[in-house]
């Protein structure tokens, strides 16, 4: 089994963990182990871990650790020395598994082909029970990359790198994970097209699991993460038909991940007082395809039952992919489909459907 560390909002592992408690082959080892997050084994595939919704992102565990010292040399040493202290095959592992999913151009970790990496290392810190640590996140990142590159070689790279190790300090413990979910590939092929993007940092919300949700498209300040809404919409034990309204919707997350989440099957009502808010929420919601694959055979069901059975017609415009299955198969005693064609408007891609109601009585 591979092991995971799922990051989620401090306070909301008890729904990450019922989520996980859904998923198969799943074993928890530990919701406590540190804060922010849960630890779990999987033999389940990537595309499977990649469907957690309450999870901020998935890393490959590298070990936990405690006894970081509160003075400035003696920490930057432990942490420097933590890299010798972890058994780097299984996690490496994972993460080939990983970018072979996402079909990025994998790397096979070997000792063959070990000097083609590069990496960086992000820092996390906080002092919740003692007072503030004498060195700061950047060296303790630069710490620890030191010990990776004496012990692999690889060279650092802070803009495209190939991996990311990430520390987590609170207090006298550290959490070390390898990210699984990350833009550093992406930013190679960007940068190598425009080199005015050189300077540019990988963008945080682009190295997350929920970036991978569709509607996430457009932000404003303090712009709530889906997996926090999906926690929420837990914690308010949302069902299919329930009426979700967020009267302060900012980007309009909640409405939104709720919409995703059952698959249109939600009533969801946005507002806001600042007009950027409603710019924002509107573009996010244009386009909602999972909302019309469910509307869509509701859809035709009206249409049946509105038109003059023998001679009403009706011409449907729509982008929904089970449009035609809902005419021609499931509403075939009622609808004749006279044409079909796809159309185009300006990079819009639709389909029309002329049909005419049979004469076919409906049973009440």
């Amino acid at each position: 089994m591979a092991c995971y560390w799922a990051s989620c909002a401090s306070g909301l592992q008890p729904q990450l963990v019922s989520e996980l408690e859904k998923l198969e082959n799943v074993y928890l080892v530990s919701d406590t182990l540190f804060l922010g997050g849960v630890l779990f084994s999987t033999s389940s595939a990537p595309v499977e871990v990649l469907k957690l919704r309450s999870a901020d992102n998935i890393y490959a565990f590298l070990g936990h650790f405690q006894g970081i010292l509160h003075e400035k040399d003696g920490a930057l040493l432990y942490i420097k020395g933590l890299p010798e202290k972890i058994d780097w095959g299984p996690p490496l592992n994972l993460f080939s598994q990983w970018q072979a999913f996402i079909k990025e151009d994998s790397i096979f970790l070997d000792n063959k082909n070990n000097d083609l990496m590069s990496f960086r290392v992000s820092c996390d810190r906080s002092c919740l029970k003692m007072k503030k640590h004498e060195f700061t996140s950047m060296e303790a990142a630069a710490a620890l990359g030191e010990g990776v590159q004496k012990l692999f070689g690889w060279p650092a790279d802070m803009r495209c790198y190939d991996l990311e190790v990430v520390i987590w300090i609170q207090d006298s413990e550290t959490l070390l994970a390898l990210s699984l979910v990350h833009c550093g590939k992406q930013r190679k092929k960007e940068i190598s097209i425009s080199s005015s993007l050189a300077r540019q940092r990988p963008r945080h919300a682009d190295s997350q699991l929920y970036s991978w949700r569709q509607y996430r498209k457009v932000l404003v300040e303090t712009s709530l993460k889906p997996s926090t809404a999906y926690g929420l919409l837990q914690l308010g034990q949302v069902l299919p038909g329930d009426l979700v309204v967020d009267p302060m919707c900012g980007c309009g997350t909640i409405p939104l991940e709720a919409a995703d989440w059952f698959g249109g099957k939600a009533m969801c009502l946005a507002g806001d007082l600042a007009s950027k808010a409603i710019d924002a929420t509107h573009k996010n919601a244009e386009g909602s395809s999972r909302t019309r694959e469910w509307l869509c055979p509701s859809v035709v069901k009206e249409v049946v039952r509105v038109l003059r059975p023998g001679t009403g017609i009706a011409v449907l415009m729509a982008q929904s992919k089970s449009m035609k299955h809902e005419v021609a198969i499931c509403q075939k005693a009622f609808l004749e489909l006279l044409q079909h064609f796809p159309i185009e408007m300006a990079g819009l891609r639709a389909e029309v459907f002329v049909i005419k109601r049979t004469m076919e009585p409906v049973s009440q």
